[in-house]
């Protein structure tokens, strides 16, 4: 903005600049001259809003002298006479730049072309108050007893509208992209803040707009549609064009009835916007591609296929040259074709997300130098790369590769002030839940502290990942709380479950249920989750029928949602369920299992495939067939320490040391004594993996079948130890375990970092 300190600073830098000026007919010395360049110089480059005019001239009379500062003052007072002699010389400035005497990339010239562009945006209110302060300084009398802090008060004056306009602008953008999320205006308080700037500002588009924002993300479904309405309103009487802003309206209003979950009136809306899109000949496409775009969010239900809107939209989009709704088109469509899982390592979505930045040519030579659909807006190009790498991150963890999924989401946060807030809870969730897979990124672990026994909860140590992350980008504990404790919720069943805290499994259960809003985009894949850990609950309370029940209900929702990695595992579960409910009865676990083994072979699902093979041994096992379920386990295990859960790895290790086990009693002396130590090593290595789980069941199974091994190796210090951990651990079951969370804790310790995580470092390792 310009003072009268800066306009007194640019026409120095302009008599300095331009020989014919009177400055240079003082035939200044070599000294002086050095002197205006460093006292230029110093004046361009520092802060000048705190420093008054009066005190610059005073600086420039000891510093220059009296005759270059007299100069000054002369030019000054010619500006003062009248607003017109201020505008010419601004205008003066402006040639100074254009006819090429002040360089426009050296400080000088960079100094003098913010002014005369903040000049510019002035209206003729804040030209007049400007010329008032500088009419003061210079025609106030010099007391010489004040002090600079004293000369620098200058009268404020209000934004001009443009102004305005740009910095509501920005508000809105850093709104949207969630970067005021540490902001601790509530929502009432942000309210009564646009109320009033709408009051004092009407013709403010802007404002209407940043309102709707504010009740959009509170869930104000009354005071955005309004909002909109008056923004839309107030746009139509702006602009040139009121049917470029009609066709728009309808996009937006579709937009807000998508976020409240009414579809019906979303594509009613989306149906409108291309309509008047038509009628009024939309040139540049832009209408029509944001149209097919939301025809595609809100899963359109007509007979044409969602990847063909998605194509049509980056066509559209190509045709009226927007770089950034062609990218987003294409990185769009390469998350369907993961979402829609294709079979693994298929190169369309590989394929899809290269065409989301760089445009196909024609030749067959190699081009080092490909056009691309990056935006030059640095800005808009950031985002595209942040949303590239997330992108790269949902095709890995498709193909059930965390680690890789981790690293490309740990590149994604490099850009986290561009993505989205969902995005960014997506990232962390990438990076932290590996832990789950058995191991973590070396940047979340390096600062925790292990005790002497150096065993880590694996849901404790994802938890708590999920936390530093969110502090370490600098987001506050509430910043992604929906996100986040659906997250927390799963992870608290799961673990509750493992460690035999039916209560705690319970009271988070319904939490949770209560806490998925029907509306949300996920609200199936949410509901699919908790029904799967509902699965594991109602086995471990042996409540058979009920079991079957929900495993029933899911696999039906995961046909009608065509939820394919889902499906998978549900039938698993039903193979599980079976074996776990009766193990003398086989033959009812086997249908479920075999259909799981020819879905996931026919989708290369490779994890859950090892998964459900592993399963398949359990059944050889149980039909006194060890050799079998050897083979099968020893070719399934890199696998599934590759892409799948710790339990799992657990279970499988378990199933093998069993079959190791049930040879001991087949085999000779010397056979026996190395099928023992097989089992042995099994044995010792699945007890850590279900220590890390916290599964109490799994560990007594473990240690009992430890005596039993060290019994016949003569081991029996060892047997002794076990003995005592198998009867340590079967009368804290029989006792009940007390609640881990509730009774020590209200449930709100959900809703405070703080406490939260002062639980899971007392919960880090397990209980001896």
């Amino acid at each position: 903005r310009p003072s009268p300190n800066s306009i007194a600073v640019c026409s120095l830098i302009a008599l300095h600049s331009d020989p014919s000026s009177p400055l240079h007919d003082f035939q200044l010395s070599r000294e002086k001259q050095n002197s205006l360049t460093i006292f230029l110089e110093e004046t361009a480059t520092a802060n000048s809003d705190d420093t008054s005019l009066k005190f610059l001239l005073k600086k420039a009379r000891d510093e220059l002298g009296d005759e270059i500062t007299s100069l000054l003052e002369e030019t000054l007072e010619m500006a003062i006479e009248s607003i017109d002699s201020l505008i010419d010389l601004m205008d003066s400035l402006r040639v100074a730049i254009s006819e090429g005497l002040v360089d426009p990339s050296s400080s000088h010239g960079i100094f003098l072309r913010g002014v005369c562009l903040g000049f510019e945006d002035l209206s003729f209110e804040s030209v007049a108050q400007l010329w008032g302060n500088l009419n003061d300084c210079l025609r106030k009398p010099e007391d010489t007893t004040q002090t600079q802090q004293e000369w620098s008060s200058n009268t404020p004056w209000d934004p001009s509208s443009s102004q305005m306009e740009r910095f509501v602008r920005k508000g809105c953008l850093d709104f949207e992209l969630g970067n005021n999320l540490e902001s601790d205006l509530s929502f009432e308080r942000m309210e009564l803040q646009m109320q009033a700037l709408i009051q004092s500002n009407p013709d403010l588009c802007a404002a209407y707009f940043l309102r709707f924002l504010n009740c959009l993300q509170n869930d104000e479904r009354a005071g955005a549609i309004q909002a909109l309405h008056q923004y839309f309103d107030q746009a139509m009487v702006q602009q040139m064009m009121p049917k470029d802003i009609l066709q728009f309206s309808a996009i937006l209003l579709a937009m807000a009835h998508s976020s409240f979950g009414d579809v019906e009136m979303s594509l009613m809306a989306t149906e409108e916007a291309v309509r008047v899109a038509q009628q009024s000949k939309d040139r540049d496409a832009s209408c029509v591609a944001f149209a097919l775009g939301w025809l595609f969010e809100n899963d359109c239900n007509s007979t044409i296929d969602r990847r063909q809107l998605l194509q049509r939209c980056a066509t559209r989009a190509l045709q009226g040259q927007l770089r950034p709704l062609v990218s987003g088109a294409n990185l769009s469509l390469a998350t369907h074709l993961v979402s829609e899982q294709t079979p693994s390592f298929s190169p369309l979505p590989w394929m899809t997300l290269l065409r989301a930045t760089t445009v196909q040519t024609v030749d067959s030579l190699a081009n080092l130098d490909r056009p691309t659909h990056i935006s030059q807006v640095p800005s808009e190009g950031l985002e595209s790369v942040a949303k590239q790498a997330m992108v790269s991150a949902a095709i890995w963890a498709s193909f059930n590769v965390p680690a890789l999924a981790g690293i490309s989401s740990t590149v994604a946060l490099e850009y986290n002030a561009h993505l989205f807030k969902g995005d960014v809870f997506t990232a962390i969730e990438n990076i932290s839940l590996p832990a789950l897979h058995g191991f973590s990124f070396q940047f979340l672990s390096k600062d925790d502290s292990r005790d002497s026994t150096g065993v880590k909860c694996i849901y404790s140590q994802a938890i708590s990942s999920l936390i530093k992350l969110q502090e370490r980008l600098g987001f506050g504990f509430d910043a992604l709380r929906g996100p986040f404790l659906h997250r927390v919720l799963l992870l608290l069943i799961e673990w509750s479950v493992n460690r035999c805290d039916l209560a705690d499994a319970r009271a988070f259960s319904i939490a949770l249920d209560s806490s998925i809003h029907r509306g949300r985009s996920d609200a199936y894949q949410l509901a699919l989750d908790f029904g799967i850990q509902r699965c594991r609950q109602l086995c471990r309370e042996k409540d058979w029928q009920n079991a079957r029940k929900c495993a029933t209900q899911l696999l039906e929702i995961c046909n009608i949602r065509h939820l394919k990695t889902q499906r998978a595992l549900v039938l698993v579960n039903q193979a599980v369920i079976e074996l776990e409910a009766d193990s003398k009865q086989l033959v009812a676990s086997l249908s479920p299992l075999l259909e799981a083994l020819a879905f996931c072979e026919k989708h290369e699902m490779h994890g859950l495939h090892a998964v459900a093979l592993s399963v398949l041994a359990k059944v050889h096992l149980r039909s006194q067939r060890p050799k079998h379920a050897i083979a099968i386990l020893t070719s399934v295990l890199p696998t599934l320490q590759q892409h799948e859960h710790v339990s799992f790895q657990a279970e499988a290790l378990l199933t093998l040391s069993k079959c190791h086990i049930q040879l001991m009693k087949l085999e000779t002396k010397n056979a026996m004594n190395t099928a023992a130590r097989n089992a042995e090593m099994r044995l010792s290595q699945c007890r850590s993996m279900f220590e890390v789980c916290h599964d109490l069941v799994r560990l007594k199974e473990v240690y009992y079948l430890q005596a039993q091994v060290y019994s016949v190796l003569n081991r029996f210090k060892e047997r002794d130890a076990s003995s005592e951990c198998f009867m340590a651990l079967s009368k804290r079951l029989s006792l009940g375990k007390s609640s881990l969370f509730l009774k020590t804790e209200s449930p709100s310790f959900l809703s405070d970092s703080s406490k939260l995580q002062a639980i899971l470092e007392r919960e880090l390792l397990f209980e001896n």
